[in-house]
């Protein structure tokens, strides 16, 4: 279950805005290098993912009160409680309330 949340542009600067929620499940997205001060983010209940220009999925499991972040392709940001970290390529993220973990190397195909 996906929710959007904005999808707006700043008209004094021409900067675009697109955020999502995601509620429940899994997403995933191949985001198109955007301009400075763009931005591009998936939020689930406990973490925020960011990009610019990448390809990434987010998942969030209600019952497991976790969302997890994984980087097919560039890098891409996570922030959860207080704490933030980046995900580069390859790795992926188990975020919970008291924030992401350090990044792990994802599974071979």
């Amino acid at each position: 279950r996906v929710l959007v949340a904005g999808l707006h542009r700043i008209l004094l600067t021409g900067q675009q805005v697109k955020s999502f929620r995601l509620l429940s499940g899994r997403a995933e997205t191949a985001v198109q290098p955007i301009r400075p001060g763009d931005r591009f983010e998936i939020r689930t209940p406990l973490s925020v993912a960011a990009v610019r220009g990448t390809n990434f999925r987010v998942t969030y499991d209600e019952a497991a009160d976790a969302a997890g972040t994984s980087v097919v392709e560039g890098q891409v940001g996570v922030a959860a409680g207080t704490a933030e970290v980046v995900v580069p390529e390859g790795r992926g993220v188990i975020a919970t309330e008291a924030g992401p973990s350090q990044p792990v190397a994802l599974l071979g195909k």
